[in-house]
């Protein structure tokens, strides 16, 4: 199992603030609860916690006491076309994989399914694209002093590459 993945489990003995705490580390909404031996206990997700917390529970109770006991799983011959169509369809961001003992020995993350999904072809359209770009810029003031609008910076680039940059996937080159 990858250092991803491991990163995605937590004990079973931790308490729901220390799951926060991971979730939060990790920059992801579920995490998955398991025992010593690494059998699958539970999924845990920010709404459980949510929940709990609005229904009066403390950050101090076992993380144990508000996980899904039954969490979606998939076992070690698993196809991807199903892990796809149960993460769309249950709008859920990792799946654990399971042996027959109910041991986690991979996690199959949103990013893992859907980084080969071709994207989307553009139609090309061919028109001219005119950008209006007048205005004192009064509110965007004291940049406005120095810089017009168009060409204040957004990270690198100007706000009218960045608009332009965005019509280039529709093969679009000639701007007024």
């Amino acid at each position: 199992m990858g250092t991803e993945a491991k990163s995605f489990l937590i004990s079973d003995a931790l308490l729901i603030k220390q799951a926060m705490q991971q979730m939060s580390a990790i920059g992801r909404k579920t995490i998955f609860i398991v025992d010593g031996e690494n059998h699958l206990v539970g999924v845990l997700s920010d709404g459980d916690i949510r929940r709990w917390i609005l229904n009066g529970g403390s950050l101090d109770g076992s993380v144990t006491k508000v996980c899904n006991a039954n969490p979606k799983t998939v076992g070690e011959s698993f196809d991807i076309e199903q892990v796809r169509s149960l993460m769309l369809e249950l709008l859920i961001e990792a799946v654990p994989v399971v042996d027959a003992d109910r041991k986690v020995v991979d996690i199959i993350t949103w990013e893992k399914v859907f980084a080969d999904t071709p994207t989307q072809k553009r139609t090309p359209l061919k028109i001219p694209i005119v950008i209006m770009a007048g205005g004192k810029g009064t509110r965007l003031d004291p940049f406005t002093k120095i810089l017009p609008k168009p060409l204040i910076p957004i990270g690198d680039k100007p706000i009218i590459e960045i608009i332009m940059d965005s019509f280039k996937e529709y093969g679009v080159d000639n701007f007024h």
